[in-house]
């Protein structure tokens, strides 16, 4: 009897110990993310023998099962085994959704096999006190029955390839949201002698982010208030609620001691290399330069931003507030015919405070959508210049005044070329304009560049790149006219080439 008990009680133990774990029901402590990965790290609470089950988008070599203080863990394995059933908890709800109307598609093909044979079965049946007196009232019934019948028959046929639509689309989404884990799972099975507190850490590559701004740009305050974002998103199949942890950088894998070699001068050997050795040594550096583009790279410094929000593990993109912007600017409007006849709005900054990483923004001007730009890497101190839009109200058109051929040669190695720009300010203000353009440099001691005329002259010249850059003030619905002549001097036997 003792040993019934015994036995009894070692089964109920081990039931009792030994517990199964999904990872959507274990705390996640921790979510580092990276521009492409991220590492997490989970938490909960064990006694005895027990398995945590991960879906099958972290990498294996990258689980580390850590015990908490206290925690004496007798032994712990990780190990992949197929369960093409798992499904997010995300996304039951849709899968329930597909099931639902698969349901209803059923019912609806049920319902027109039905109406084919009640109309098959009508066709056959003739009353058996048909006469030629009620011959034309059976007919005409008969054709009325028919016609209901076979619009009842359209709109349920119609019925189906609707739902078979939704049916399809709702599946398509599922399977764009469902993570990718080749009907896997991974599960990381532990025997602890003692109650206490069990970490998983692991990284998964279904994860990334990259930085976004709203920028709106006041031409009244002159200044740009905007928002810093960051576009996560993540295809773990796990929710990240809570606080998340971005870094502009990669974590460190590696270190080596760092050691100084001799630097050896010796007699340069001459080699002769064969066809074949040639060919062996070009697919070694192509294959060093396919290497090279490994999408981890590493890096020693790091920016972390801390936000807070819910990020699903479908792969649907969330927006994370990271810090909110307030910059005063100087606008200008600036004409570069060579570029377009439409004038840029333009604002710059002072020296900021603060650094901005490189990202895609939203442009606002006074509240107006002006379009979708990117803005560079700034660091601390540096000067932000973007260009908010164009305005077809400001144009500067350029003309040619002496033409590509004929007048413009004036002999061999010497070369005459000039333009006009037509400046109009069709603003209801009067109002500064920049605008920019170039001569040509010469590349070569032999070429020589000269500027014949520049009417009026530049309110700023660059020789050394060419640039010219006038600043006019124009009243509103006045037109201006600069005009450009330059010469190039070259050697007669040499044709000239301009790009």
């Amino acid at each position: 009897m003792k040993k019934l008990f015994l036995v009894c009680f070692t089964i109920i133990f081990t039931l009792i110990s030994s517990a199964t774990l999904w990872a959507t029901d274990v705390a996640i402590e921790q979510v580092h993310v990276y521009p492409r990965g991220a590492q997490i790290r989970l938490k909960t609470s064990v006694n005895g023998k027990g398995e945590i089950i991960l879906p099958n988008t972290f990498t294996l070599e990258s689980i580390k099962v850590i015990p908490g203080d206290g925690l004496l863990l007798k032994n712990s394995q990780v190990k992949v085994r197929n369960n093409t059933q798992w499904l997010p908890p995300t996304l039951t709800p849709l899968s329930n959704q597909i099931e639902e109307k698969k349901k209803e598609l059923s019912v609806l093909e049920s319902r027109l096999m039905a109406l084919k044979q009640s109309t098959l079965l009508m066709e056959k049946a003739v009353p058996s006190d048909l006469s030629i007196s009620n011959m034309s009232s059976y007919l005409k019934t008969t054709e009325e029955t028919r016609e209901a019948k076979e619009e009842e028959q359209t709109s349920v046929v119609n019925a189906i390839e609707d739902i078979k639509q939704i049916i399809a689309d709702l599946t398509k989404e599922l399977e764009e949201k469902k993570p990718q884990t080749q009907g896997k799972v991974i599960t990381v099975e532990y025997t602890a002698l003692a109650k206490g507190d069990l970490y998983i850490e692991a990284w998964s590559n279904y994860a990334r982010w990259t930085p976004e701004y709203i920028l709106s740009l006041s031409t009244k305050d002159q200044t740009i208030q905007g928002q810093m974002l960051a576009k996560v998103t993540q295809h773990t199949g796990l929710t990240w609620d809570g606080a998340i942890q971005l870094h502009t950088a990669y974590p460190i894998s590696s270190v080596e001691t760092p050691e100084l070699f001799p630097l050896i001068a010796d007699f340069k050997k001459t080699t002769y290399q064969t066809r074949s050795m040639e060919n062996a040594m070009m697919l070694k550096t192509a294959a060093k330069d396919e290497a090279s583009l490994a999408p981890m790279e590493e890096t020693l410094t790091d920016r972390i931003f801390t936000a807070k929000g819910n990020v699903e593990g479908d792969n649907s993109q969330t927006m994370l507030l990271l810090n909110e912007l307030s910059l005063p600017i100087t606008v200008s409007i600036e004409c570069i015919p060579v570029l377009s006849p439409q004038a840029w709005i333009v604002a710059s900054t002072e020296k900021v405070e603060d650094p901005l990483l490189a990202g895609q923004a939203d442009l606002f001007i006074d509240g107006v959508g002006s379009g979708r730009t990117s803005v560079p890497q700034v660091a601390r101190g540096e000067i932000i210049r973007l260009a908010f839009g164009q305005t077809p109200s400001v144009t500067a058109a350029r003309e040619e005044i002496i033409p590509k051929e004929g007048s413009n040669w004036l002999g061999k190695g010497k070369l005459a070329q000039g333009y006009t720009i037509n400046v109009t300010n069709g603003l209801p203000y009067e109002t500064e304009l920049v605008i920019k353009d170039r001569i040509p440099v010469s590349a070569q001691e032999k070429i020589t560049v000269s500027a014949e005329s520049l009417d009026p002259q530049p309110t700023e010249q660059d020789s050394k790149k060419g640039f010219l850059t006038w600043k006019l003030k124009l009243r509103s619905g006045e037109q201006k006219k600069l005009s450009v002549i330059y010469r190039l001097s070259f050697p007669a036997e040499e044709e000239i080439w301009i790009q």
